[in-house]
């Protein structure tokens, strides 16, 4: 999870996209015009009201009430008490890590997991990010020989275990995380897709953030000249601070950096065959976050946009390889869950966790009250 400084955006250095690279993405955006929201598309696979900002998705790759829903946890490490908590929350799949520098033929915990009937989403990064003190340290893509070293490892990796889906690296454009070019991570992405598909193992990128997507989606509507529309949608998607410099480009130039690096990753993303296309999405992340009368009213309409949207752009199918809260409220974790409900996308887990801005459904073994709203939900929707 991540809501990204936008001083710390400056720091890549993806910022000199090529002219041939620019056209072939807003050519894209051309096509999109006939799909996304202002005009019926007869070949559109989604029908999109600009006026109420709902998007109701036609497209066979979703289902709305199919979502296989999941949750991961960033506060417990042994597989036991995770078996625990997702039994009582219900769900029957989850999410991982793998480190490939710390491979070394076997992983219980993953084992435990998929022993127990649990279908694992598994993050496999190339380089170990968390330090044992919490803290991060960016790691950058392999490239040249390493990535014959890093073909290996995933072989060895994935003809031991089958996960339900590999995720490769998290949050490939957020700077806590990794580090180098965006094109190596595309070759990298390229290599796993080799390996994985030789497997049977279905491929996903680590995941595009809220402010990625928002300032994709923003900036397509302002071409399409939907200014208000674009507006309307940033207030429900952006934090104030984006907003602002968004609404404003000239007042920050790092704006145009953010968005030039996630057209440059959804552009190679397109053009890579991975199986679906993983998107990370926190409620409330709009200027209503900021309003304490509405933490609990998630934007309604707003992630059928942005799934809709990266499906087009990119030709994929959508997962939320990540979503969550980051106010505690249980009225929240209801309507944020039916809105993923909704949507239809393939997968959908729930990080559970009190580190940093996001809320947890539990504490240790025992429920809270987002928890027990999280069951609730579960019990009904899973009848």
């Amino acid at each position: 999870m991540i809501i990204e400084s936008l001083d710390k955006a400056a720091q890549r250095s993806y910022f000199h996209l090529k002219l041939k690279k620019m056209k072939t993405f807003f050519l894209s955006l051309l096509f999109l015009g006939g799909c996304l929201p202002a005009q019926q598309n007869a070949q559109s696979n989604s029908q999109v009201n600009s006026n109420s900002s709902q998007t109701v998705n036609t497209n066979p790759a979703y289902t709305p009430g199919n979502t296989q829903f999941g949750v991961m946890f960033a506060d417990i490490s042994s597989a036991q008490d995770k078996l625990e908590i997702l039994k009582q929350l219900r769900v029957k799949t989850t999410r991982m890590t793998l480190s490939m520098d710390t491979w070394n033929g076997q992983n219980s915990n993953l084992e435990a997991l998929q022993n127990a009937g649990y279908k694992v989403l598994l993050n496999v990064y190339w380089k170990k990010i968390r330090n044992d003190d919490g803290t991060k340290t960016p790691q950058p893509f392999p490239t040249g020989s390493e990535l014959d070293v890093y073909r290996t490892k995933l072989n060895d990796i994935l003809s031991k275990y089958k996960p339900e889906v590999l995720l490769v690296e998290n949050e490939e454009l957020v700077l806590k995380f990794h580090s180098g070019d965006i094109s190596n991570y595309l070759n990298m992405l390229k290599v796993a897709v080799d390996v994985a598909h030789s497997k049977g193992v279905k491929v996903s990128d680590g995941g595009i953030t809220n402010p990625q997507i928002s300032l994709l989606v923003y900036n397509y509507l302002l071409n399409q000249n939907q200014r208000d529309e674009a507006n309307r949608f940033a207030n429900s998607t952006m934090n104030t601070r984006i907003l602002k410099f968004s609404q404003n480009q000239n007042m920050n130039s790092d704006i145009g950096k953010k968005l030039a690096q996630a057209q440059e990753l959804v552009e190679g993303l397109k053009n890579i065959n991975i199986d679906y296309v993983n998107l990370h999405w926190y409620e409330q992340m709009g200027t209503k976050a900021s309003t304490s009368n509405n933490t609990n009213a998630v934007s309604t309409g707003q992630l059928g946009r942005a799934v809709d949207f990266l499906s087009k752009l990119t030709g994929k199918p959508v997962i939320l390889g990540e979503c969550g809260q980051v106010d505690a409220d249980e009225t929240l974790t209801s309507s944020m869950l039916q809105e993923i409900a909704n949507t239809g996308v393939p997968y959908a887990i729930w990080l559970s966790s009190n580190n940093g801005t996001t809320k947890a459904l539990n504490s240790g073994n025992s429920l809270l009250a987002a928890g027990n709203a999280f069951v609730k939900f579960m019990d009904t929707y899973q009848k």
